[in-house]
C-alpha cells in the first residue's frame, strides 16, 4: 500500500508539473518565467539540498537521543534519508542534462517539438523544485516530531 501511495503521489508531481510548465510555455518566451528560472536551477537546487543536508544533521542528533532513550531500530530511517539524498543528486545531474539538451534542441530542432521541449523542459523546473522543497517540509516535519518525542518524559 505504502508503494501506491507513493506511486500516486508522483504521478501528482507529474501532472502538476506538466500543467504549470505548458501553462508557463503558452505565455510565451518574453514570460515564460519557468525558463527564466531554469537558468539558475541548479544552483537553487544545490542550495535547497545543503539546506536539507543540514535538517538531516538535526535529525541526526535527535534520532540517536531517540534511539538511545527509547532502543528503537533506525535504520528504516537512515536508509529513507540516504535514498532521498541520493534521490535529490540525481535531480540535480537530470536537470543540467535537461537544459543542456534543450539548448542544444532550441537551435536545432525544427519548430514542431520545441513547445514538447520547452513543455518538458519546465515541468522538469516545476518537478524538481516541488520535489526539493516537499523533502525538505517532511524532514522539518519529522524533526518536530522526534524533537517532541524526546522531550517527553
Amino acid at each position: 500500500m505504502k508503494m501506491l501511495n507513493t506511486l500516486f503521489r508522483y504521478i501528482g508531481y507529474a501532472t502538476v508539473s506538466v500543467s504549470i510548465g505548458y501553462v508557463s510555455y503558452l505565455g510565451g518566451q518574453e514570460y515564460d518565467y519557468l525558463f527564466k528560472i531554469s537558468g539558475n536551477l541548479v544552483p537553487i537546487l544545490i542550495s535547497l539540498l545543503v539546506f536539507y543536508v543540514t535538517i538531516f544533521g538535526s535529525i541526526l542528533k535527535e534520532l540517536i537521543c531517540y534511539k538511545n532513550r527509547t532502543n528503537a531500530d533506525t535504520s528504516d530511517v537512515l536508509k529513507n534519508i540516504k535514498l532521498e539524498i541520493i534521490i535529490e543528486m540525481i535531480l540535480i545531474i537530470f536537470s543540467l542534462l535537461c537544459f543542456i539538451a534543450r539548448g542544444a534542441c532550441e537551435t536545432l530542432a525544427p519548430n514542431t517539438i520545441k513547445p514538447f521541449i520547452a513543455t518538458v523542459s519546465n515541468s522538469i523546473t516545476v518537478f524538481s523544485i516541488i520535489y526539493f522543497l516537499l523533502a525538505i517540509y517532511d524532514s522539518i516535519l519529522g524533526l518536530w516530531d522526534l524533537i517532541e518525542a524526546n522531550n517527553k518524559k
